[in-house]
């Protein structure tokens, strides 16, 4: 796998981080508060523990292909619509109950077309994407009213599909690492149910593709170096 995907990570998850460190930073703080004070967090096993579905609509995407020797980034508005499920538990929480962590397995999946994440008129072609991450959320809670919450998360990406250009066919059939940044609040809308909307930035390394124009084939590279996408779900405790 290439350091392109490590860079990339780095670099286009810098602003979300900041905002995920500076909400894990009070949680923290309020951690080490309670150590001096004699109580540190509690242990909680799988408690809470809860399936979420909802959609996604990614708002743009930055893309990146290499045909050859030949290199190119998009960006495009995406308008990709995305399905995603996931099952999740608290498996520890403050003395207080205010700051609690919570981890999640989480599958995601859309069907896109390439006009809607490049560049320019022509693409053809029909695109799926599915991802399977596992995630770690630190919630802020205020009782009764609902969280905010900040999570990362890690993964794999597998793109399947075929974007066309003006003659060029270039099949996409490959899994890559993936990394994901969350922010965002939940809220109680009924007993043991709840409602979440938030931003989630994806990155992911590269996908090999053969790219095929009369008849000659040749290889090259696709990734996703940044996709901002804005979440809405809902959250059933079991």
């Amino acid at each position: 796998m290439h350091n392109s995907f490590y860079k990339a990570v780095g670099r286009g998850l810098t602003a979300t981080l900041i905002s995920a460190a500076a909400l894990m930073g009070l949680g923290l703080a309020s951690a080490q508060a309670q150590v001096a004070a004699g109580s540190g967090p509690i242990l909680a096993g799988l408690q809470d523990r809860y399936l979420t579905a909802g959609g996604s609509l990614s708002v743009n995407s930055d893309s990146g292909m290499r045909i050859g020797a030949v290199h190119a980034v998009t960006t495009g508005d995406d308008d990709e619509v995305q399905g995603f499920v996931g099952v999740g538990a608290t498996v520890a929480h403050s003395q207080s109950g205010i700051a609690s962590m919570r981890v999640e397995a989480e599958g995601r999946a859309a069907n896109l077309v390439p006009e809607s994440f490049l560049n320019g008129s022509g693409w053809t072609g029909d695109v799926n994407h599915y991802a399977a991450m596992a995630n770690g959320y630190i919630d802020f809670n205020a009782p009764g009213a609902g969280s905010v919450y900040a999570g990362l998360g890690v993964g794999a990406l597998l793109i399947d599909g075929t974007i066309g250009l003006a003659g060029t066919s270039n099949k996409i059939n490959d899994w890559a690492p993936a990394a994901q940044a969350m922010v965002g609040v939940a809220f109680p809308v009924a007993p043991n149910v709840g409602a979440k909307v938030g931003y989630r930035y994806l990155e992911s390394g590269d996908f090999r593709l053969v790219s095929t124009t009369a008849g000659v084939a040749t290889q090259g590279e696709f990734s996703v170096r940044g996709q901002h996408n804005i979440d809405a779900g809902l959250m059933f405790k079991f």
